[in-house]
C-alpha cells in the first residue's frame, strides 16, 4: 500500500533479575489511510508476555457476562 507508515525498535532484556539469558521485546507500529480514506493504525509488542497487538480497525472481545446463579436452597423450597 502507498503511503504505509512502518516503526518498530528492539531491545535485549534479561530473561529473569541476575540472568544471563535476554529475549529480544520487539515493539512497533504500522499505520496507512485504507480505501475508504480512514486511517488504520496497529500497534504490537513481543516479548517476555508474548504477543499484544491492538489497533483502531482490529474487533474487541466482548466483557464477560456474569450472572448470578440460583442458590440451591431456594430451588429445593420452590419444588
Amino acid at each position: 500500500m502507498q503511503g504505509t507508515v512502518v516503526s518498530e525498535r528492539g531491545r535485549l532484556v534479561p530473561v529473569a533479575e541476575g540472568s544471563s539469558e535476554y529475549v529480544l521485546v520487539v515493539e512497533g507500529e504500522v499505520s496507512y489511510i485504507g480505501d475508504d480514506g480512514k486511517l488504520y493504525v496497529k500497534k504490537y509488542t513481543a516479548g517476555l508476555d508474548g504477543v499484544v497487538v491492538s489497533g483502531n480497525y482490529l474487533p474487541v472481545a466482548p466483557e464477560p457476562v456474569t450472572t448470578e446463579a440460583p442458590v440451591v436452597a431456594e430451588i429445593v423450597s420452590a419444588q
